[in-house]
């Protein structure tokens, strides 16, 4: 622990981990579920690759941003967020997915009719958010790696989102000053 720690990560460890993601190759990619490692895995360089990254996720940060902006739902706005973060990390690893748990979990307390969808997209969402660790993993061993077309798809179901559960509609303040989840304020 201290300073030295963190010294010997940043002149150590993260040029061998960026050297590793930007040139090298083998099973650590495939647990990156990234535009970036995906294109990596295709044969892109990584230079290249890291381009293309970028400007996806200058996209998906405005498409972010305007919806930010437009929507007063808080529940939607979380589950933007999640699902936007792991767009838009270029290292993003199947351990940091767990934030997609917590979109899959609030889509479940939202139910089908209060997020304004048919039964079978909540499951899909439910179903990419809970297992795209897993995916990944298995997409990558096959040399398929989809997994940032799957996680696009989970963002674009969350802009259609809207909150229809008045337990959970929070545009106007709660008489009991609660969140709709019990034990959360």
């Amino acid at each position: 622990f201290g300073l030295q720690t963190g010294r010997d990560y940043l002149t150590l460890t993260a040029p061998v981990l960026s050297a590793l993601e930007s040139d090298g190759s083998g099973p650590f990619l495939n647990m990156i579920p990234s535009v970036f490692i995906s294109l990596r895995k295709l044969g892109f360089s990584g230079q290249l690759a890291l381009l293309v990254h970028a400007a996806f996720a200058v996209v998906v940060i405005a498409v972010l941003i305007s919806d930010l902006l437009r929507t007063a739902d808080p529940w939607r706005r979380v589950l933007l967020v999640l699902v936007a973060t792991c767009l838009v990390a270029p290292y993003i690893h199947i351990y940091d997915l767990t934030i997609l748990v917590v979109a899959g979990l609030l889509m479940l307390r939202l139910g089908p009719v209060a997020a304004g969808a048919p039964f079978w997209r909540l499951a899909a969402f439910v179903m990419v958010t809970w297992l795209a660790p897993y995916l990944t993993m298995i997409f990558g061993r096959i040399g398929v790696p989809v997994m940032p077309l799957l996680l696009l798809a989970a963002f674009l179901m969350t802009k259609g989102y809207r909150a229809k559960n008045s337990s959970l509609q929070t545009d106007a303040p709660r008489p009991d000053g609660g969140t709709g989840f019990p034990g959360l304020r």
